[in-house]
């Protein structure tokens, strides 16, 4: 009797995580998703009443976030994309 290991249609290999481990893709986009609601949080609060200590911290922890928020996506998506200008164009 042959074994009939786990069976993954083509939806799940060609990178359909539902039920699957998760990819390091996904752990990255939930760190991101992490930063940003932290980052949201704090410009919240520093709308509040704060005294100059209070302040003085979240705008720290918000400049801290910020600047992992910005590292985690340069390592994601490592890629830019220019605008194309139509008029410049060559001719082919």
């Amino acid at each position: 009797m042959a074994w009939n290991g786990p069976s993954q249609n083509h939806e799940e290999k060609a990178g359909d995580s539902h039920g699957a481990e998760p990819t390091m893709i996904d752990e990255n986009l939930a760190r991101l998703r992490t930063h940003r609601n932290n980052i949201h949080r704090y410009r919240r609060l520093l709308a509040t009443r704060l005294s100059e200590l209070e302040r003085s911290y979240v705008e720290r922890r918000l400049q801290q976030e910020q600047a992992s928020m910005d590292a985690l996506a340069r390592e994601t998506f490592p890629f830019t994309l220019s605008a194309v200008d139509p008029t410049h164009q060559s001719a082919a």
